[in-house]
Formats: structure tokens, sequence, C-alpha cells
């Protein structure tokens, strides 16, 4: 992962970014509670669902490894590639873990 959420606050002013990025990792959070929830129980729409929204949020903040990632798990649940589906989930929950602890941590440490 190579995720900078600084390059957010560069964009939009400390201030904005703060909040945009504290918006975006609750929503990853709850989008990735129901992803992972979806894959257990196999309920492909909430997955693709979850995978769509999380495309969006996360390149709503520069996180565009996570973004392209989730793009490509909702194909693979809407059956639209031939991606294999536990891998890519696999991906998926790992890297948006890792943003959502790289956003923490950028908050952590910003001015308040």
């Amino acid at each position: 992962m190579s995720y900078n959420p600084g390059e957010v606050a560069e964009l939009f002013g400390e201030a904005d970014a703060r909040e945009l990025l504290r918006l975006a990792s609750a929503d990853l959070t709850t989008r990735l509670a129901t992803l992972r929830t979806s894959l257990e129980t196999d309920d492909r729409t909430a997955g693709a669902r979850a995978a769509h929204s999380m495309a969006g949020v996360s390149g709503n903040v520069m996180a565009m490894t996570l973004s392209e990632l989730a793009r490509e798990l909702e194909g693979a649940l809407r059956d639209e590639t031939d991606a294999p589906l536990a891998v890519l989930a696999e991906r998926v929950t790992g890297e948006c873990d890792a943003v959502i602890r790289t956003i923490a941590s950028h908050l952590a440490g910003s001015p308040a």
C-alpha cells in the first residue's frame, strides 16, 4: 500500500481534509463490515453494493489502489469478470484495513 492522506490536505486544506478523512474512515469501516458479512453469507448483491460504495469513498480520498480493487471486486460479485473472488476479497479487505489505519494515524498526528 502506498497511500498518503496528506495529499488530501494539500488539495483541500487541513481542516476540510480532516473532516473528509474522518467521514471516509467511518464510511469505509461500515462498508468493510458489510462486505465481510455479505461474503460470509454469500450475499453477492450486498457485497457488490458495499464494494461499489467503498470504491467511491476511497477514490474521494485518493486511496486509488483500494478504489481500483473494490471496483474489480464489485465486478466479480456481479459476475462481470473472471477474477478469483476469494483472492480479490482478501486483497480488498486487507487494503481497506490498511487505509483506515493510515487515515487514523494521519488524523492523530494532524493539528486539531
